[in-house]
């Protein structure tokens, strides 16, 4: 009998341990599999992104005379709604060919305009670059524009315009349907990881499937980079980069999908 109990209780030791160890393995599972799962859900977007900040410069009058005052507007929105909480808007103000840049501040109007007031004693093109911080994030879009009698401002040419533009009318026409923006952190440092999101529509719905990528290079700068990008959301494509030093950027988003072949260029500022 005493035989009996002796052998009896390591068993059943034995038993509750096993079942102990079991028990804990399985619980061991259960918390991985939920960190697993809460993993694969902020990867794959569970927080919808924000809208991207959208701006549009306005220049009245149409036809500038010399000494004529001019008033400069930035019309900030995002998604269908004005953006009138920016925290910084200004211009950058230029004559085509000069080195001076002229820095303009915006005031808020309303309805998502900032406007500021200029003129120019000379005649010719010059250019304009609205630098509009709003809600974590940054837009630079770029506008030209004559003073005088002059003849209607021309783009200023990019390196790869000249060879492609004769081999393929239709590389650079514009799609009057389709919208490009770029959103960007609202400041940019060098030699650090920076997020580039294109967000492209087409009839106010988002394209998606097209092949998009980033041509980035500075001003007065022969070289390019190109970068391509990945579709993170139905018409959000992403790309990271570094700019090697501070200045301004041009960052041209090329959109390649059947018969639409379109670009847009913008301008980032790194810091």
């Amino acid at each position: 009998m005493k035989l009996g109990n002796t052998i009896t209780k390591p068993i059943y030791e034995g038993v509750l341990a096993m079942k102990k160890f079991l028990l804990l393995t399985i619980a061991l599972l259960l918390v991985l599999a939920g960190c697993g799962k809460k993993e694969e859900h902020n990867q794959t977007g569970g927080t919808t992104p924000p809208e991207p900040l959208e701006v549009k410069i306005q220049i009245s009058p149409e036809h500038i005379d010399p000494g004529t005052p001019v008033t400069i507007e930035a019309v900030v929105t995002q998604g269908n709604d004005p953006v009138d909480d920016a925290s910084e808007v200004k211009f950058e103000v230029w004559k085509k060919g000069e080195e001076e840049h002229e820095m303009l501040v915006g005031e808020h109007k309303e309805n998502g305009v900032y406007a500021t007031e200029k003129s120019f004693t000379d005649e010719g093109t010059y250019y304009v670059v609205s630098h509009v911080t709003a809600r974590n994030m940054h837009n630079m879009p770029k506008k030209e524009f004559v003073v005088g009698n002059g003849a209607a401002a021309e783009p200023e040419k990019d390196a790869d315009h000249d060879q492609t533009e004769a081999g393929d009318h239709e590389h650079h026409h514009a799609h009057s349907d389709v919208t490009i923006n770029l959103s960007v952190a609202d400041r940019i440092e060098a030699n650090k990881e920076t997020l580039l999101t294109a967000t492209i529509m087409e009839n106010d719905q988002a394209l998606t499937g097209a092949e998009v990528q980033f041509e980035i290079w500075k001003d007065h700068d022969e070289q390019r980079i190109y970068i391509k990008t990945s579709e993170k959301e139905a018409g959000q494509y992403q790309a990271t980069t570094s700019f090697a030093e501070q200045g301004n950027y041009n960052v041209k988003i090329h959109v390649l999908k059947g018969e639409i072949h379109d670009h847009k260029v913008e301008t980032v500022e790194v810091k």
